[in-house]
């Protein structure tokens, strides 16, 4: 494997891992300036619908993460004006595009938790958005090999 062909896989890797990272940004933002993420008591918020509506959300978008992220290097297998030899290449940017919109779509599970926070809610439905994030980024990690 020459240097040019692996470049994409640590593009995807590198991607991945700034997910991992705004995740534990978040995580270390709620625990070193707790008293900035106090709510406004004088403001009255549906917390209960809206952590409801949030759950759901998360419940959509793990699917669509899944089958954004199987596609990942199908485009690159089902061309058919790609022959034999171009499959060695790297993976065309669409599959990079996916990629990112997958990770973008499992982080967002862990900014919606941050967001009820903000609002009012506990440090618990805060986690549990934080690990579901964190898990459907785990999950759909990129693969050390080039798709092909």
């Amino acid at each position: 494997m020459t240097e040019s062909s692996s470049s994409p896989v640590w593009i995807a890797w590198t991607i991945w891992a700034g997910s991992l990272g705004g995740l534990a940004t978040l995580l270390l933002l709620t625990h070193f300036f707790p008293d900035g993420l106090t709510p406004n008591p004088s403001t009255s918020v549906p917390i209960l619908e809206l952590r409801t509506m949030g759950y759901m959300l998360s419940i959509i978008l793990l699917p669509i993460i899944g089958g954004i992220h199987r596609g990942f290097g199908k485009s690159h297998a089902t061309d058919p004006s790609v022959s034999a030899s171009d499959t060695e290449t790297p993976a065309p940017a669409p599959s990079n595009l996916r990629f990112f919109l997958a990770l973008t779509l499992a982080e967002s599970i862990g900014i919606y938790g941050m967001v009820l926070l903000q609002m009012g809610d506990t440090l618990q439905t805060f986690y549990i958005f934080l690990l579901v994030s964190a898990i459907a980024i785990s999950l759909h990690r990129p693969s050390l090999k080039i798709p092909a």
